[in-house]
C-alpha cells in the first residue's frame, strides 16, 4: 500500500480469492461492504476502466477472475483503513463465506 501525494488517497494491489471472481455473491459482497466505508473505492483491472465498487452491475461486467492483481484506489479520510478493510475481503474465498 503507498500514500499518494494528494491527502486521503491510498493505492492497494491485491489478488481476487474467490474462485468466481468478482460475480454474483462475491460481488454482492463487495458493493455491500463498500457502501458502508466512508472512503470512496475504485477498481482497476490491469489498465482498464475504473469500477465503482459500490456498483453491482460494474462488478459484474467487470471481468474480474480468481488470481486477477487488481488495483483498489480509496479516497477520503478514512482512505487507509477502509482500503484495507477492502483489500481483505476481495483477497478471501468469498463463495464460502456467504455459505455459512
Amino acid at each position: 500500500m503507498s500514500d499518494t501525494s494528494a491527502p486521503h488517497s491510498v493505492f492497494c494491489e491485491v489478488i481476487v480469492g474467490s474462485a468466481a471472481g468478482l460475480h454474483a455473491r462475491p460481488a454482492a459482497m463487495v458493493v455491500q461492504a463498500a457502501t458502508k466505508l466512508q472512503a470512496v473505492i475504485t477498481i482497476q483491472k490491469d489498465n482498464g476502466p475504473l469500477i465503482s465498487a459500490r456498483s453491482i452491475m460494474s462488478l459484474l461486467t467487470g471481468g474480474i477472475h480468481q488470481g486477477d492483481r487488481i488495483t483498489l484506489h480509496a479516497v477520503g479520510e478514512s482512505a487507509l483503513d477502509d482500503v484495507k478493510v477492502m483489500a481483505e475481503l476481495i483477497a478471501k474465498e468469498l463463495d464460502e463465506e456467504a455459505q455459512h
